[in-house]
């Protein structure tokens, strides 16, 4: 989907791929017009590619195989201790008018919750490290092959302290990052 940018400015709105809207901006001596194509059509959600990255790289597992430290989208079991749950949050989106499309920083967000407070940070920690050395690796769906360039961590590990109002008690912990994914090819 193209998306059309007041250069200098946040996009107004979006709008569907057969009607753009024109804008201008003051130029000097010109008014000129920019249409910005997002580098990448994702297939799949920023969440499931990283967190297929992270199971690939055996950090956590797939929920469905029953191993250590599963990893879920978008939500976590109240009955499972020692999981992790990987979220889409908001993107920022670098418009240059260097390039002919936005650069899209995609944000996740990582939550671990254990059993025991040491365990959790340990798990945190260890998951922090894989994201911050990734640099230009591939995840492959089927026919789908994406690039992960980066993944940068907006933030350290975050204790978030025990669940309330349980009888478990369990620590909670949150790791905030961007990731910059492009599409590559699609068999």
């Amino acid at each position: 989907m193209a998306i059309k940018y007041n250069i200098g400015c946040f996009p107004r709105r979006s709008w569907p791929d057969d009607h753009w809207p024109v804008y201008h901006w003051p130029g000097g001596l010109a008014e000129a017009e920019v249409v910005i194509v997002p580098s990448d059509d994702l297939q799949h959600t920023p969440c499931f590619i990283v967190g297929s990255y992270l199971i690939a790289n055996g950090i956590v597992s797939l929920p469905s195989l029953e191993g250590d430290w599963p990893l879920y989208k978008s939500s976590i079991p109240d009955e499972s201790n020692d999981v992790c749950a990987i979220y889409d949050t908001t993107p920022i989106i670098d418009a240059r008018v260097s390039e002919s499309y936005p650069n899209i920083h995609y944000g996740l967000q990582i939550i671990i919750r254990a059993s025991d407070y040491e365990t959790g940070k340990a798990k945190a920690r260890a998951i922090a490290v894989i994201l911050e050395t990734v640099q230009n690796s591939s995840v492959e769906f089927g026919d789908y092959e994406y690039e992960i360039r980066t993944a940068r961590p907006t933030s350290g590990v975050i204790s978030l302290g025990q669940e309330p109002e349980t009888t478990k008690r369990r620590y909670v912990f949150t790791i905030n990052f961007i990731s910059t994914i492009k599409y590559m090819v699609a068999a």
